[in-house]
């Protein structure tokens, strides 16, 4: 049974005088990573893919060390741009609940673009490894974006901020089900394919 295991990075270091596209891990991460591999059985994962953000490329890294396993970089799988400098942990919290709750805010990727460009980036990935399980590195956004599309419903804030740093979600894509992880018990209504 072929398997998407979805995995947001780990916990980084916020620097407000450096974008966030380019923070790094914080010196947690490792133990965070390590814990993630082991509490998961990933004996069916051909390969990982990762946003080339330094944060889910470190993450990324640290897995295919612990398992031994080849990665690959998808720019596609970046988060959603968000072109509003640094904002204190409220604002920006705020900010993000609007767009995912579909206010217009200029200052972020147009919602059906991120949509098309996360399942056309997945469903290339898929294409490319039928039949194998794959593991994909990414971030809290554009990941609450993908299972919207996934389980046919918007997701908003609250699901957004239930996705730990690090955190796993595992798609069965021969039954349609999120088998554990963030939004296990759910039901697949939409498999990645080409927009």
């Amino acid at each position: 049974m072929a398997k998407l295991y979805m995995v947001r990075h780990a916990p980084v270091s916020i620097d407000p005088k450096v974008p966030p596209s380019d923070w790094q891990l914080s010196n947690d991460a490792q133990a965070s990573v390590k814990q993630l591999v082991a509490d998961h059985a990933w004996s069916d994962v051909s390969h990982i893919y990762y946003s080339p953000e330094p944060k889910a490329a470190a993450t990324a890294a640290m897995m295919a060390d612990q398992l031994g396993l080849a990665t690959s970089s998808c720019a596609a799988l970046r988060e959603v741009a968000m072109d509003t400098g640094f904002l204190p942990p409220s604002l920006f919290r705020q900010r993000v609940a609007r767009y995912l709750n579909g206010e217009p805010d200029s200052a972020f990727e147009n919602y059906a673009d991120a949509t098309s460009r996360i399942v056309n980036a997945i469903a290339s990935i898929l294409e490319a490894a039928p039949k194998t399980s794959v593991a994909a590195v990414s971030h809290g956004r554009i990941l609450t974006v993908f299972y919207s599309y996934l389980l046919g419903h918007r997701l908003g804030a609250n699901e957004w901020q239930s996705i730990a740093l690090p955190d796993l979600s595992i798609v069965n894509l021969t039954t349609s089900t999120v088998d554990s992880g963030f939004f296990a018990g759910n039901r697949v209504v939409n498999l990645p394919r080409i927009l």
